[in-house]
């Protein structure tokens, strides 16, 4: 940990450190409450700022409105602990549902209606989150008005959970326990949800204690603050988001009860914020879970944390502020990010997340965050409370990258005389590969799966997820098959982490080679796919020296036509409804029972599929391969119940190598020579629109077509 001269949150604290403060320290500071929101002297900076700022007036406006609308909301504490919220969804169809009804919970896509357990608990768990929501929100709105109204609300609040905690049983996602243990948790259902709640009722504790009596803190600490992290502590959730939001959880409480102990162990234990640092960032920036939403949740995690740190004279890690740069290199041409893993849709637009950007701004004072978050009016909380003002210049550059310790390439291209719209004038073109590490829990089987934007749109996407405890996420979202890579036998590749084979970068012709690792007993799965303007050339091929069934998948947009003629397939089995015959090590055996319209039909090699929106055609794939299979069908897509279509060319044999060239739109391609020469170079000719393309890998590091030599390992260029 580094020494520094602090000046945090763009504003002037009252003391500069000039050293790093110590667990001791920090606690000690913090006896001058408040210290979590505001100091007291920041708080008056604020009132400040919002009498002389814009932005500022404009959020305080909006959120004394706010705050003044939850005085009248109710304090009433539940008598239980809730459930998980990612129960929460329609069974039906898998939307999301909305709380609306503590009692009848009701699909606001299909119109599906649950009762009883586990949706009236989950209900329960929403309103444990929204009276920490509150609390934070009133904290905010007592240390800059002084309102006794708000320090009351929260009172009202933390004395009825003082009183009610003891009750609360030890439970988990999958009922009443009676005892610690399996992530078991007592305010929710499992220790994780438990932190996030105490976060928010610590925010708005310490906003206030400094005017509570002796007796209300005496319970409020013993009765409730106390006993929810002896509930945090009793989990070890190792390295992993989970545990980056109890050490913030535990740790802040630390400050509030004035306990070296907590702090020091949230900073410097075998998993506190150091070491998480250190095991849980790779080398690239990105969290280890490979998910960007993961990715997010985890720098989620720390803000409240080092927010408060902060305030105390305590700069945030360095390495931390490398996890702020991963979003900006891995978003795509429409601003969407690719669901990789246990992801759900997140976009990135000029001026969003500003809950990051302003407190990145702020901690490090980085002139891309600067112009990041000047890209909109910054009305927002994160600006008005903790904000650095100015409003640098900087530029927004996005280039082809490798993360290689996390095993995504991003390849990125221009289309000559593109002249739609993309973000910030990125490369309308982009296409990553998923070869990494598996992600444990939050992983998917998709080893070699890729993610496809072309002209600026998302033309191939990885479904991510959706809530974990519907039967549809484990049976289908986090099957191979829901990905755009290969199934061998049926079944879901194992866990498996791939490794990189070869990388070229020449502008506008950029390529990336890799090999999948041990996704099948017996079988090498490889793939090399480039980028050459606006056209994808992709070959994959798998080795084995007995027979297998092999699946070669690719999901589109739009409508599908294909060139085979196909039949309906029917006798297909039922899948599985309940959970709890799933699991990590599911071999995705019914996968294809959760495809609607199913069909297949014979092919003699060749086969041409095309994705149309209202006629237009948006993906054209041509591949030709050995005689077999083509299937097709529609799967849950993306934020369900959305769906796409997909084929699937199927074949048995000992080897299989599928090359294929994949446009924007209709395109003329005809397919050319295939390659697998004795020295092992791989690879394929193609012709597209009167261009001729060549790709090529060899594990020797020089590739031989006949006399011709490169002497590179990886090849992909246009052949004059």
């Amino acid at each position: 940990m580094k020494s520094c001269i602090l000046v945090v949150l763009g504003l002037s604290v009252a003391a500069a450190y000039a050293a790093e403060p110590t667990p001791a320290e920090l606690v000690e500071r913090a006896k001058a409450a408040p210290c979590l929101l505001l100091t007291r002297e920041q708080a008056k900076v604020v009132r400040e700022k919002i009498a002389n700022d814009r932005d500022a007036k404009t959020w305080w406006k909006s959120f004394s409105r706010q705050a003044a609308k939850r005085l009248k909301s109710a304090t009433e504490v539940p008598d239980r602990g809730g459930q998980w919220s990612l129960w929460y969804n329609c069974r039906k169809c898998g939307a999301q549902m909305k709380y609306e009804d503590p009692k009848r919970h009701v699909c606001p896509k299909c119109g599906e209606v649950h009762t009883g357990y586990p949706y009236d608990d989950c209900y329960v768990m929403s309103r444990h989150y929204k009276l920490g929501e509150g609390a934070r929100e009133c904290g905010i709105a007592y240390l800059l008005t002084g309102d006794r109204a708000y320090a009351d609300w929260i009172r009202s609040v933390l004395l009825g959970y003082a009183e009610k905690y003891a009750g609360y049983e030890w439970h988990t996602r999958m009922g009443v326990t009676g005892k610690p243990g399996g992530s078991a948790a007592r305010l929710a259902a499992q220790v994780l949800d438990e932190s996030v709640c105490l976060l928010g009722l610590l925010d708005g504790y310490d906003a206030i204690r400094s005017e509570l009596s002796e007796a209300d803190r005496r319970k409020i600490e013993n009765d409730f603050i106390r006993q929810s992290v002896a509930t945090i502590r009793s989990e070890n959730a190792k390295w992993s988001n989970h545990e980056c939001w109890h050490l913030s959880a535990y740790g802040l409480a630390g400050l509030v009860l004035g306990d070296v102990d907590l702090v020091d162990r949230a900073f410097n234990s075998e998993y506190g914020a150091d070491n998480q640092f250190r095991h849980g960032i790779l080398s690239d920036g990105c969290w280890w879970e490979v998910a960007m939403h993961y990715h997010l949740y985890t720098i989620d995690s720390f803000l409240p944390f080092y927010r408060a740190m902060a305030n105390l004279g305590y700069r945030p890690p360095e390495v931390f502020r490398r996890m702020f740069q991963v979003p900006f290199d891995q978003v795509g041409p429409d601003g969407r990010f690719a669901a990789i893993n246990d992801s759900w849709e997140r976009h990135l637009k000029p001026g969003d997340y500003p809950a990051y950007f302003e407190m990145a701004y702020a901690w490090w004072g980085d002139d891309l965050f600067g112009w990041w978050v000047n890209q909109k009016p910054r009305d927002n909380i994160y600006y008005a409370l903790w904000g650095r003002s100015g409003c640098p210049s900087a530029k927004m550059t996005f280039s082809s990258r490798l993360y290689d310790a996390s095993g995504l390439a991003v390849l990125r291209t221009r289309t000559p005389g593109f002249f739609g719209e993309t973000m910030c004038g990125m490369p309308d073109n982009c296409l990553m590969m998923d070869y990494g590490p598996h992600g444990k829990w939050h992983g998917h089987p998709d080893k070699l799966h890729l993610t496809f934007w072309g002209h600026g749109k998302m033309l191939a996407e990885d479904p991510g997820c959706m809530g974990y405890g519907n039967p549809l996420h484990w049976g289908w979202y986090k099957s191979t098959l829901a990905h755009n890579t290969i199934r061998i036998d049926g079944r879901n590749q194992k866990p498996a982490e791939g490794k990189l084979l070869g990388w070229t970068d020449k502008g506008n012709v950029v390529a990336v080679a890799a090999d999948a690792g041990p996704i099948a007993d017996g079988v090498t799965a490889r793939r090399m796919s480039a980028l050459v303007d606006d056209v994808l050339l992709d070959y994959l091929w798998v080795e084995s020296e007995t027979d297998h069934q092999y699946e070669w998948i690719f999901h589109g947009q739009g409508e599908l036509t294909t060139s085979v003629s196909a039949e309906p397939v029917t006798g297909i089995p039922p899948h599985l409804e309940k959970l709890e015959k799933y699991g990590k090590d599911w071999s995705g055996e019914d996968s294809w029972s959760w495809v609607e319209k199913p069909r297949k039909g014979p092919h003699e090699g060749a086969w041409t599929a095309t994705w149309t929106k209202k006629g237009v055609p948006l993906v054209q794939l041509v591949q030709r391969s050995s005689a077999g299979e083509l299937w097709s069908g529609v799967g849950g897509a993306l934020t369900p119940p959305r769906k796409t279509p997909f084929v699937v060319n199927r074949y048995r044999g000992k080897s299989a190598a599928f090359p294929s060239v994949i446009t924007c739109g209709k395109a003329e391609v005809t397919l050319g020579k295939s390659f697998a020469e004795p020295d092992g170079t791989r690879g394929f000719e193609a012709t597209v629109n009167g261009r001729r393309f060549i790709l090529l890998y060899s594990a020797s590091g020089v590739c031989r077509i006949g006399d011709r030599v490169w002497k590179t390992g990886l090849v992909a260029e246009e052949i004059q």
